[in-house]
């Protein structure tokens, strides 16, 4: 998402709402396949091994967004489903 979510300002910051929808309707792949930077490079669109890994999306289902306030909500959130975004 960093360096394909062209309205998130890379590693300058970003939106919660404009993530989402990019996981939406873009989708994201696996660290394993493009490992997170702390810089801003070029999208390339295929996995940084030189394409012997699938560049396989994942997505966002609409409708799942959960807003989470509390600690309790929060390990909830992340034991059943994983990964979350976060702000304040």
């Amino acid at each position: 998402m960093v360096n394909c979510n062209y309205e998130n300002y890379g590693c300058a910051g970003g939106y919660l709402v404009t993530s989402v929808d990019y996981l939406m309707v873009e989708g994201g792949v696996p660290e394993q396949c493009v490992p997170y930077e702390d810089t801003m490079n070029q999208c390339t669109y295929r996995c940084s091994d030189g394409g012997k890994t699938a560049y396989d999306k994942y997505y966002c289902k609409p409708g799942t967004i959960e807003i989470a306030v509390n600690y309790n909500e929060i390990k909830r959130e992340l034991v059943e489903n994983g990964p979350m975004l976060m702000g304040l």
